[in-house]
């Protein structure tokens, strides 16, 4: 099975790279269960906004992330679903504290 995470704020790739701005309970628990698919058999892939360039790639602990880029969000997200093909999406949007 393969499963795609959309990572709005960046939060899984941060705890997966051990970045000291980590934080949230969703995105800690998304970066669990991703690993824990992979050594399931599943087939994960991030798609990161910020902190990847459009197309880069990289693994950590089996998981893909893929950079989708800056441009407009629902394109973005629409081409990384279109050429992945995900059986499985997963999105839990969290809020970015502006204060």
């Amino acid at each position: 099975m393969k499963i795609a995470f959309i990572d709005s704020n960046d939060g899984i790739y941060a705890y997966a790279s051990g970045l000291p701005w980590a934080v949230g309970g969703a995105e800690w628990s998304q970066w669990v269960l991703s690993r824990v698919l992979v050594d399931a058999g599943w087939s994960v892939i991030v798609g990161v906004r910020d902190r990847l360039n459009a197309g880069e790639r990289t693994f950590v602990d089996g998981v893909e992330f893929v950079g989708i880029g800056q441009r407009q969000i629902l394109l973005a997200w629409h081409e990384f679903l279109w050429s992945y093909r995900p059986d499985w999406l997963y999105w839990s949007e969290g809020s970015r504290s502006s204060g």
